[in-house]
């Protein structure tokens, strides 16, 4: 929010609390809006809830304003939807609160309010620190090649504190509700998302996006254990799928028993990254294919109608699996793309998260040693 529109806003709640309204009485609250156009007048709108379908109170838009009031004994995290780009999102509770539709599109007056409001600030100007902390490692970190690591980890490191910063003693009630709704919560590295996770109260855990987050977790758990257990020296799991011509191929057609080196590449039709790899796995394929070297495609994560289309358009020309039963990720703990695995002529891995030029690097020397070894 620019400066000008800070005062605006305060000076629009200075307004509403000096207009007479009386203190709300125990559990009552009273909250008011002003849409900014007489362009609504006359729609009904409703707060919303987060956790639930019923809306929990309605009110009609008068003068370019809405004006709800009730009664409440617990606080919820809520939104109102005027019309298109016309909301705002704010925590209902006892107190006089006033929403803002316009820029931050938040509620203030009440404790819990103003706690969402200033870390809503924070979360405005995150771009700005997240751009000074990228600059200032340009500058210190010597190491080109590791810079981005560094950058992301201090981004992360950030994002996790000014999180923690509003969530402390908000475990279990509507702030902390907001919170895993937030741009710093979806920022946050997996892993402190899943500590964050474990302190949940019941009430938090049994919201909608608790349950998604939690999930998410269990299934970064469960990809972590299955890529423990496909590391280098780990003999290959067969996986079965459709090739090409629609019929069932399996990767154990082409890994292990003796028949050379397979390089494995996890690749979907919408991943950039993944169509990045393929000018390096065709150079491969051009050196070493019929040398000794398989170049196969494991195409995942994406539809059958897209996999023959993706295979014409790159113009890929080495064996291809449609991984037809949405396994072949779970197996081998492939959480993103592009993943590239070595496999050797016994059909245990040699290695795994090969990308580039360092992949080239480091399958030509396999293949060299390999050739003079013949």
């Amino acid at each position: 929010m620019m400066g000008i529109e800070r005062y605006v806003f305060a000076a629009a709640l200075a307004m509403v609390y000096a207009s007479g309204q009386a203190q709300v009485a125990s559990g009552a609250y009273a909250v008011t809006g002003s849409v900014g156009s007489h362009e609504f007048d006359g729609k009904t709108v409703y707060i919303d809830p987060y956790n639930g379908r019923t809306p929990l109170d309605s009110a009609v838009v008068t003068d370019g304003r809405v004006v709800f009031s009730g009664q409440t004994d617990v606080a919820r995290y809520c939104r109102v939807d005027v019309g298109d780009d016309v909301y705002a999102n704010f925590i209902l509770e006892p107190g006089n609160i006033v929403i803002d539709f316009d820029s931050l599109r938040c509620g203030r007056g009440t404790a819990l309010n103003d706690m969402a409001f200033q870390m809503e600030l924070e979360d405005e100007a995150k771009d700005s620190v997240v751009r000074k902390i990228w600059n200032d490692v340009e500058a210190t970190v010597a190491d080109e090649a590791g810079r981005e690591n560094v950058a992301v980890r201090r981004v992360k490191d950030y994002y996790h504190k000014v999180f923690r910063k509003y969530f402390a003693g908000h475990e279990d009630d509507a702030l902390g509700h907001l919170l895993l709704n937030s741009g710093f919560w979806a920022n946050m590295r997996l892993g402190d998302k899943a500590a964050v996770l474990a302190e949940l109260g019941p009430r938090l855990r049994s919201t909608s996006v608790a349950r998604r987050e939690i999930r998410k977790v269990e299934e970064r758990n469960r990809m972590l254990a299955a890529r423990g257990h496909t590391g280098p020296g780990a003999m290959f799991k067969d996986v079965e799928g459709k090739g090409l011509d629609g019929r069932p191929v399996a990767l154990g057609d082409y890994v292990g028993c003796g028949r050379g080196y397979v390089l494995l590449d996890f690749w979907a039709s919408w991943c950039g990254s993944c169509k990045a790899e393929m000018p390096y796995l065709s150079r491969l394929h051009r050196e070493f294919g019929g040398k000794g070297l398989t170049v196969v495609g494991m195409f995942v994560a994406d539809t059958e109608e897209n996999f023959t289309k993706a295979v014409s358009d790159e113009g890929v020309v080495w064996p291809q699996i449609y991984d037809s039963g949405n396994a072949a990720r779970g197996l081998y703990g492939v959480a993103g793309i592009p993943e590239i695995i070595l496999f050797g002529p016994d059909g245990r891995i040699v290695e795994r998260g090969l990308r580039g030029e360092t992949m080239v690097t480091k399958v030509t020397e396999i293949m060299n040693k390999h050739k003079k070894g013949l």
